[in-house]
């Protein structure tokens, strides 16, 4: 039984975490909005 309980908990924490990182994630660049600074390393120069 404690087995069970403790399996069903980890699974439920999983899922609010997850949701929780889509969610915040998402908001981030909602319509393309937020456009973070590329560094100069990745730059292509022409």
């Amino acid at each position: 039984m404690k087995k069970n309980l403790r399996k069903k908990s980890a699974i439920i924490c999983a899922k609010v975490l997850k949701h929780f990182a889509v969610s915040t994630s998402a908001s981030a660049c909602n319509l393309s909005l937020y456009q973070p600074k590329e560094p100069e390393c990745l730059r292509k120069d022409k």
